[in-house]
């Protein structure tokens, strides 16, 4: 019992180390990259000289041109701070968009093209404290690692916004793909579009499945392998999400 309550504590004190960025020098190097001007810190709070707020706030200034806020520690406060300051959150992820896990309290930038189909993504990343001293790494994880959601830049596209998903008749589960078409307004292409499974997990049509975009409708391909109730959502080409559609299947 006390073994396990010194782990215990032992994890605390690190999270409450990494707690201690707001409050810490920032850093013009880290990791061995160099970024005048970034606010965050690298060496306090974090030991290994590696913290993957300061390198999420380097990739957004050298790749989108922005000098982001402030907004705290890595995780949920990331996507509050985004939203409320005009950057766009989507359960999608897109090559040069920030990666956010809120469980874990982690942020990350998507240097490649995601892997929809199996549902992967791969980011460069600095970790406080779990990377051998002064580095970067690449590391591919599920989409759903990252349960915060993926910040993009402000944008003046339009919002996507769904009125139903057709056709309008009853549908029936099958192995194979069914076309299908969300109606709406809005779409602005290249689309995708987050399904949610009667299970509680996500796909993400994306390339083939999309079979035809416009402004005011999206056919797709899906396959309705199992009876229950799913959710539609068209993602814009700049991450702003429309509302979600449900469907019954029997």
């Amino acid at each position: 019992m006390r073994k396990v309550t010194r782990i215990l504590l032992a994890s605390v004190l690190l999270i409450a180390g990494a707690s201690q960025s707001l409050f810490a020098q920032a850093a013009s190097t880290c990791g061995g990259q160099t970024e005048n001007g970034d606010i965050y810190p690298c060496n306090p709070p974090c030991s290994n000289s590696s913290n993957c707020t300061w390198w999420a706030w380097k990739e957004a200034k050298d790749i989108w041109g922005r000098t982001l806020p402030n907004w705290g520690n890595a995780g949920q406060p990331w996507i509050t701070g985004a939203a409320n300051s005009g950057y766009i959150i989507s359960p999608v992820p897109a090559l040069n968009t920030i990666a956010v896990s809120s469980s874990i309290g982690h942020v990350a930038w998507i240097d490649q093209t995601p892997n929809y189909s199996a549902m992967q993504v791969t980011v460069s990343e600095q970790n406080c404290g779990n990377y051998p001293f002064g580095t970067f790494f690449s590391v591919t994880r599920s989409i759903t690692w990252y349960d915060g959601g993926f910040i993009y830049p402000p944008s003046s596209g339009p919002t996507p916004s769904e009125t139903g998903v057709f056709p309008a008749g009853p549908l029936f589960h099958q192995s194979s793909d069914q076309p299908l078409t969300i109606q709406g307004s809005g779409f602005s292409g290249p689309v995708t579009v987050y399904v949610t499974f009667p299970s509680g997990g996500h796909g993400i049509l994306s390339g083939t499945q999309i079979t035809s975009t416009s402004s005011t409708s999206v056919s797709i391909l899906v396959t309705l392998g199992v009876s229950g109730t799913y959710g539609f959502q068209v993602v814009n080409v700049d991450g702003k999400t429309s509302n979600v559609i449900t469907r019954g299947v029997s």
